[in-house]
């Protein structure tokens, strides 16, 4: 399970951007979000649980999540919360 989850952290890390749009303005906040992995390791959904404030950047940590779509089996469903933030022009998830 746990294997399933550092693996799906380390590739929305690889897929989280920073958008365009975000930075042209000066948008910048943390994005906390609800991710569904199936047993098999699909990828079943992601919500916004808890908003940046900026529309923008929800909806990018939310593509990105499920962008990811597909980890190792974990075997048992799984909900994993994280924080997607996006700072000075980058993003990363944070603790």
């Amino acid at each position: 399970m746990e294997k399933a989850g550092a693996e799906f952290k380390e590739r929305l890390a690889e897929t989280l951007a920073y958008p365009e749009a975000a930075r042209r303005l000066g948008k910048s906040g943390s994005v906390g979000l609800v991710v569904l992995l199936e047993a098999s390791g699909r990828v079943a959904g992601a919500r916004v649980a808890a908003s940046s404030g900026s529309a923008i950047l929800d909806k990018a940590a939310r593509e990105a999540a499920l962008a990811v779509a597909e980890v190792s089996a974990p075997g048992v469903a799984l909900e994993l919360s994280l924080r997607a933030v996006f700072a000075a022009g980058a993003a990363s998830l944070g603790p």
